[in-house]
């Protein structure tokens, strides 16, 4: 087996592996968070009580990109090469997870400053950063799991089409995408309602 194709299949599973750990750490990390329809004084009260550990949440969920986007980079080069060099499906499904990205650092960043500045921001600045963080969250969440079709799509294209020793390693990309979106979809879904 070519080294770069088994250096990718090791990042993919391990990349997979590790953002999904830390992503569960960050959703635990804070304990059970408000929910939207809460008194402007309850959710205050979480980012007082919760303040440190907010802040640790953010920054193991930062810390989560690492890992995604070395994985982002294996999907993409196994997915370009399914699609023959015109890597519509894989730009779909990297851009895709780039932007539900972006919502969880925002819903993350958001949460983090008014945990910072808890003991100066009003009650109804923190409820409306905390319904702020929980959109940003949800709306990430949604856009990741909207394209994971589009990344199965070319993961069985990837199998079917480039000759791997083990075919399921090509729909592997599927198998850890899906559930992990799916699973920060409902964990943000659940504690924004």
């Amino acid at each position: 087996m070519d080294d770069s194709l088994k250096w990718e299949r090791y990042s993919a599973l391990g990349g997979g592996v590790l953002f999904i750990v830390l992503v569960i750490a960050s959703i635990v990390i804070p304990g059970s968070t408000p929910k939207s329809s809460d008194s402007p004084a309850k959710i205050l009260k979480y980012f007082q009580d919760h303040k440190h550990s907010i802040e640790v949440a953010a920054f193991v969920g930062g810390l989560a990109t690492l890992p995604i986007l070395w994985w982002a980079g294996s999907l993409w080069a196994r997915m370009r090469r399914a699609e023959g060099g015109a890597p519509r499906l894989a730009l779909i499904a990297v851009l895709g997870l780039v932007i539900g990205g972006a919502g969880q650092l925002v819903s993350s960043g958001v949460l983090a400053t008014v945990a910072l500045r808890a003991d100066t921001v009003g009650k109804p600045s923190a409820q409306f950063f905390f319904l702020l963080s929980m959109g940003a969250g949800a709306a990430g969440s949604t856009t990741a799991t909207a394209v994971a079709p589009f990344s199965g799509r070319a993961a069985l294209r990837c199998a079917s089409s480039v000759p791997l020793r083990n075919p399921r390693a090509a729909r592997s990309t599927t198998t850890q995408m899906v559930p992990a979106m799916m699973a920060r979809s409902i964990v943000s879904d659940q504690l924004s309602t």
